[in-house]
């Protein structure tokens, strides 16, 4: 299904309601290869008859109370910039028929209400799209108060983005936004004590103390990443598999938060890795559920890696179209696991946004992967491996993020943000990219707050990073291994101020201007 209020990721914020057609324009003008045409892929298209449709309800907030640290609920997707938030229940809302194998409503004479809080006189970005309204016969949801500058309402909480299986897989309807942190799989330790060693993996409660340290600087976070739901490592001689997803799941569950669930592809000639991925994802569903998973993403830049082997040009092509077969095949199996233990959610995969756009060399293989997706892309960005400069990446990152947003509609699917940061050292590169303290501290009140700030389906990277343990290797962590803050101040009270005295935006927001600092 194809949203007209998009996230457009670096800054996250929504490009509006451009039209495809525009699209397709800036595109052509942009780049030497002109967009492909549309591919209608039946599946993707609404089944009203069979699919169990999300009710929402739509709360406008004011322009004072997107400028505090998100809003104060979880998963919320926006359609218009900031000012207005769709929030879908908590409820299982779909009832299996075991005799028909369809899906209905459950009979409910109820209905969520639409509160309107007043908007500011002038929001920070207008919209032009009709706002949304709640949907009918929905049954009764819990609630929790949230409070703006000034007035409050009651909306509803989400854990997950689709709470019962649909018949029509494709077609996620009214999704939640998910926003916050990709986090390591293994715990903060010393660099020096553990130079060169395998580093201890998260139990359950680490997990839970590392979302308490983010919530506590980041209260509205609702959901992070993580690349893997296993691992391995030889201990004594014998082969121990850690099983990540099994760990971070009670605490996602404590914390009331989603993760974006990765499942390691291995890649072509590797498919046990990904058996043994597939199989720890299926057993910690049968374990938890899947109330707590918001989607699960097949593989992490399985192609870009590919433009870093020793191989000639029809060698990289060819592994390119026999990867792109194998991922589809990977996520069509698990999709039809997930769904077999009734949970319906998105799965897809995660690349970095050239291999997505077709930039990083022959995209024959592109239009398949991207049909195969359910709901979006997930795309990776980084200008700081472009070279690019801390204030020109506010506008950097919006322009690759409209390409890969625009190459993404043309087969009906949205883009998310899986990774940006920047790293605060690169000893290896001798700090060519611009790493630096400074540097770290303005690209993250330029892209990471607005990504913090729920404006998008969005993951800063990262927390903690492995690699400040790894010498030679460039940094992105927010914090150290003692949990310090890496960077002074780390809030969004800078960006919440220029925002306040700054309406202008970015073009790829809709505006003309650029932040510096």
């Amino acid at each position: 299904m194809l949203w007209k209020n998009l996230l457009v990721v670096g800054t996250l914020i929504q490009l509006g309601t451009a039209s495809l057609a525009e699209f397709r324009e800036e595109l052509s003008h942009r780049r030497h290869h002109p967009p492909r045409q549309r591919h209608e892929d039946p599946v993707s298209k609404p089944q009203t008859s069979t699919s169990c449709v999300r009710p929402t309800m739509t709360v406008t907030v004011t322009a004072s109370e997107a400028l505090t640290e998100g809003p104060k609920w979880s998963n919320s997707t926006s359609s218009t910039f900031l000012t207005q938030v769709t929030v879908t229940s908590t409820e299982s809302l779909c009832t299996a028929n075991s005799a028909t194998g369809s899906l209905s409503y459950p009979p409910s004479s109820t209905s969520p209400a639409t509160t309107t809080i007043p908007a500011a006189p002038q929001p920070l970005r207008a919209d032009t799209d009709t706002p949304g309204t709640s949907a009918t016969n929905a049954p009764p949801s819990p609630t929790m108060t949230v409070s703006t500058a000034s007035a409050s309402s009651t909306v509803a909480p989400l854990a997950s983005p689709i709470s019962a299986c649909e018949t029509t897989p494709s077609n996620f309807t009214s999704m939640p936004t998910f926003f916050g942190f990709n986090i390591a799989n293994t715990k903060p330790v010393d660099p020096v004590q553990f130079k060169g060693k395998p580093l201890p993996v998260k139990a359950t409660e680490d997990w839970d103390a590392a979302l308490t340290k983010i919530r506590s600087v980041f209260p509205s976070v609702n959901a992070f990443r993580i690349y893997s739901t296993t691992d391995e490592n030889s201990e004594n001689g014998k082969t121990v598999v850690y099983k990540h997803l099994e760990n971070a799941l009670p605490a996602a569950a404590n914390q009331k938060m989603s993760i974006l669930a990765g499942v390691w592809s291995g890649g072509v000639g590797r498919e046990a890795r990904f058996k043994q991925e597939r199989d720890a994802l299926e057993a910690a569903v049968k374990t938890f559920g899947c109330s707590n998973i918001a989607a699960v993403s097949v593989g992490n830049e399985d192609m870009n890696d590919i433009n870093l082997m020793p191989l000639d040009g029809n060698s990289k092509k060819q592994r390119k179209v026999d990867t792109a077969k194998l991922l589809i095949k990977q996520m069509d199996e698990v999709r039809k696991m997930l769904r077999q233990n009734k949970c319906c959610v998105p799965v897809t995969h995660t690349d970095t946004w050239d291999e997505w756009y077709g930039t990083a060399g022959d995209f024959t293989w592109l239009s398949e992967l991207i049909a195969a997706v359910d709901q979006a892309v997930i795309a990776n960005i980084f200008p700081f491996w472009s070279n690019d400069t801390v204030p020109n990446s506010w506008n950097s990152i919006g322009f690759v993020s409209k390409q890969t947003l625009g190459k993404a509609q043309l087969y009906g699917k949205d883009m998310w943000l899986g990774e940006t940061g920047w790293a605060m050292a690169d000893p290896g590169n001798n700090n060519m990219h611009g790493a630096g303290q400074e540097q770290l501290r303005n690209y993250f009140n330029l892209v990471g707050c607005p990504v913090l700030a729920g404006t998008g389906t969005s993951f800063y990277y990262i927390d903690w990073d492995e690699d400040q343990v790894n010498a030679g290797k460039p940094s992105f962590g927010l914090w150290d291994w003692q949990g310090q803050p890496r960077i002074p101040s780390l809030t969004c009270s800078k960006y919440k101020q220029e925002m306040a005295v700054t309406p202008e935006m970015p073009s790829f927001m809709g505006g003309e201007g650029f932040r510096t600092s």
